[in-house]
């Protein structure tokens, strides 16, 4: 697909797949017959309908989805054009991502755009790890932070957008379920660049979990639980293991089964008085 540049603005421009996703050329008349169309209906949507349209028929247990693994890939055909234009503005997308961070506003989208071709021209799964840039090399992997609740999931970005004032990435139905904004629709986020064979702080966790006790009669471990139970939301566990022709019952979390990042659990133990010890499995 040729890129648009700054010769060919007269009656034709790009525009992304919000007006569809997948970048095309169209007529100005086409687009601003969408754009009116788009402004009609308006305030007709809603996050609450969009979250209404996610049916029963969703795959089991999203929120134990992986996250994406970076891995060296060609740039996709499509997508990578020298400039673009939506809406008057021009954006112009990196040749090269390496060290880039950004703050600002994640939004997510889902049901409108399920199945439908993204820039990359690849089918948009609503129920991957994925995500939309206005401006990064597609594709590439950024690992995105909720500020509000410090979680952190790992998406690879294979399509164009948000163009929304404000918004610097869309997410997924998963990657914005996992982290936490499905109801509220939006949230403040970090997002950086993660480069193939780096670990992510997310991928990091599955190999390790938190030590909280180790007692030498359950009753005690079931005591230390129960405290922590009422003091934290996050799950607190009692494993049992031997020590020798002992058995030990060690008092645990784990991570992996829920959405706070390793400093962010240490940091509501150490609140409460409680250090916790990071072992390895």
């Amino acid at each position: 697909m040729r890129s648009s540049s700054s010769t060919s603005t007269g009656s034709k421009q790009f525009v992304a797949n919000r007006f569809p996703r997948s970048l095309k050329i169209i007529d100005t008349i086409s687009l601003l017959t969408i754009i009116m169309t788009m402004l009609l209906l308006g305030g007709c949507s809603s996050v609450s309908n969009m979250t209404s349209m996610v049916t029963s028929s969703k795959p089991a247990n999203l929120t134990s989805t992986p996250d994406a693994v970076p891995k060296h890939e060609p740039l996709c055909k499509y997508g990578n054009m020298d400039s673009y234009k939506v809406l008057g503005k021009t954006y112009r997308p990196m040749k090269s991502a390496a060290g880039f961070r950004e703050r600002g506003v994640a939004s997510w989208y889902g049901p409108n755009f399920d199945g439908k071709p993204t820039s990359c021209m690849e089918r948009y799964d609503m129920y991957k790890m994925s995500a939309a840039h206005k401006t990064l090399p597609l594709p590439s992997y950024v690992e995105v932070t909720n500020l509000d609740n410090n979680r952190k999931v790992v998406v690879r970005v294979n399509d164009r957008g948000p163009f929304h004032e404000g918004r610097i990435i869309d997410l997924s139905y998963t990657a914005a379920l996992k982290l936490g904004i499905i109801k509220r629709g939006t949230a403040p986020v970090s997002i950086r660049v993660v480069p193939p064979g780096e670990e992510s702080s997310t991928n990091t966790q599955d190999d390790i979990y938190l030590q909280l006790g180790l007692f030498s009669e359950r009753k005690n471990a079931s005591a230390l639980q129960q405290k922590l139970t009422e003091r934290i939301t996050t799950p607190v566990e009692i494993r049992s293991v031997a020590s020798g022709d002992k058995r030990l019952h060690q008092v645990v979390i784990e991570p992996r089964n829920n959405h706070f990042s390793i400093d962010t659990i240490r940091n509501q133990l150490r609140k409460i008085g409680i250090e916790a010890v990071v072992k390895k499995r």
